[in-house]
């Protein structure tokens, strides 16, 4: 009898003991962070910033992190935080849009056709010191973009066409032997050559234009004319010297 209440109570003391663990089991699970001292049950997350010095803030280029613990079980954990988004640039305050097409003559640069034409912060995309191209009235197509002096704003990308005229030469571009006067025994200019000199650089040839007559005991304006020998970029110049006769 005394064998048969003994197993009794040792069947009682085993079932006690495993009610006693699942309790402790359910008491423990949760959310307990490794500072939880107390075994709080965290049923849902109040995370709040930890202050240090690996937190990183975003930028418009790339995300950044945070540390957060949550003020109820304490558990930690980094949190994303997005980048930056960028403002439209159309909605720049220094924003003014520019044309779809621009007319250049032959022999500009890229930097010639943006100083004249393009308003703050417009630029080519090809470098400053591109060319515009042979002389076309279908035109080219360059890009462009405006880039904000605000990195809040987005930068703003477009597609213009360049359209090139021939070049139109100037006085200037034209260098020869100056004959300053004309001999007395000159009846006509075509017995009096008109001479390039070294320095002309774009190639060509002079001549005096014809049926001029010579008006002597007086200074007088002649014509001549350059013919270039790319005349497909560059227009004929018609230009005058001053003669002594």
């Amino acid at each position: 009898m005394d064998k048969l209440k003994a197993k009794k109570l040792n069947r009682w003391l085993v079932v006690l003991a495993l009610a006693v663990c699942v309790m402790v089991s359910a008491f423990c699970v949760g959310c307990v962070g490794d500072d939880d001292t107390d075994g709080v049950k965290c049923t849902e997350h109040n995370f709040v910033k930890v202050e240090g010095d690996s937190n990183k803030a975003p930028t418009y280029d790339a995300d950044g992190r945070e540390l957060r613990a949550c003020t109820q079980c304490g558990i930690t954990a980094y949190f994303v935080l997005p980048k930056l988004q960028k403002t439209d640039g159309t909605e720049s305050p220094e924003y003014i849009a520019i044309l779809d097409s621009y007319v250049v003559s032959y022999g500009e640069t890229l930097e010639d056709v943006a100083t004249k034409y393009f308003t703050t912060g417009w630029a080519f995309v090809l470098d400053k010191e591109t060319t515009v191209g042979d002389a076309s009235d279908s035109g080219y197509d360059f890009a462009v973009k405006f880039t904000p002096s605000d990195s809040a704003y987005s930068v703003v990308n477009k597609t213009i066409k360049i359209v090139v005229k021939k070049a139109q030469l100037k006085d200037s571009d034209i260098t020869y032997i100056n004959p300053i006067n004309i001999p007395s025994s000159i009846n006509s200019l075509d017995e009096m050559p008109l001479v390039l000199s070294d320095t002309q650089k774009i190639k060509g040839t002079i001549a005096w234009a014809e049926g001029q007559e010579i008006m002597r005991n007086q200074s007088a304006d002649y014509t001549y004319i350059f013919t270039p020998e790319d005349t497909d970029n560059y227009e004929i110049f018609v230009g005058t010297i001053r003669l002594n006769a």
